[in-house]
């Protein structure tokens, strides 16, 4: 079957995140690269403005996840003290699982990323889940009431998004979901609203962060000056991430 037409020129754009089949002589057309991680290495090892703001999206996200674990195991508070230490390593998680993808361009890059991100990204969602029935368990032996915060509607809404965001990218990500559910062209179309609510949630995510800043607990148990950090340090994060971002991939230009 011919191509679809090309409607913009960017070599990023005729290259789709999920792997596509190979025109060889040698491979049947239904054939997908094999797994390697070099390439993904090698496109790791690029140059540049947008490539250096993997370094800044990193040490960002980096000493805000130290900085949380810091503070929480120097101050802990029975069950409760495991809601932060799993909500922050998924979105540590989550942050990985997204920046291996950005720099990938051919197919075999593209095979290899979309695997790494698939693992971190449900160690991520198992472990931010666990996080929030920890929560939800601590609060109802206390008796305390939900939701009464900022930080506790957002941390609810953004619990939803996110379930909404894993279920939408298995189902066109994982390969059988995509043969068996949806058909390969229908997932290929669908992935570029999945990167971009996936970045809406990272948004949502350092939100629902800043938020906790504020929390009694946290202000209990910091100093302003490492509140202070920590905040800078998710806002450094979330713009470094930004910052690698191709806004033509998540909204395709017309033609």
């Amino acid at each position: 079957m011919p191509d679809s037409p090309i409607l913009n020129s960017d070599p990023d754009e005729q290259s789709r995140l999920l792997p596509q089949a190979i025109n060889s002589p040698n491979l049947d057309p239904t054939d997908v690269p094999a797994w390697d991680s070099k390439s993904l290495i090698v496109a790791h090892r690029q140059y540049g403005p947008v490539a250096g703001m993997l370094w800044v999206a990193e040490a960002g996200i980096l000493i805000w996840f130290i900085g949380i674990w810091k503070v929480v195991l120097t101050h802990p508070a029975g069950l409760f003290t495991f809601h932060p230490l799993l909500q922050s390593f998924a979105i540590l998680a989550f942050y990985q699982g997204i920046l291996v993808l950005q720099p990938t361009k051919t197919p075999a890059q593209k095979r290899a990323g979309l695997s790494v991100h698939e693992v971190f990204q449900i160690t991520g969602t198992v472990a931010i889940a666990a996080g929030t029935v920890i929560m939800i368990i601590n609060k109802s032996l206390h008796n305390a009431p939900h939701f009464t915060s900022w930080h506790g509607l957002l941390g609810f809404i953004t619990a939803c998004v996110l379930v909404i965001q894993s279920s939408f990218g298995g189902l066109i990500g994982f390969e059988w979901s995509r043969k068996l559910i949806l058909g390969e062209s229908t997932a290929r179309s669908l992935w570029k609203y999945h990167r971009a609510s996936g970045y809406l949630l990272m948004i949502l995510i350092a939100l629902t962060f800043l938020t906790a800043t504020q929390s009694d607990w946290l202000i209990m148990v910091s100093s302003v000056n490492e509140r202070y950090i920590l905040a800078c340090a998710s806002i450094v994060a979330v713009v470094g991430l930004l910052a690698r971002t191709s806004i033509r991939k998540i909204i395709p230009a017309r033609a």
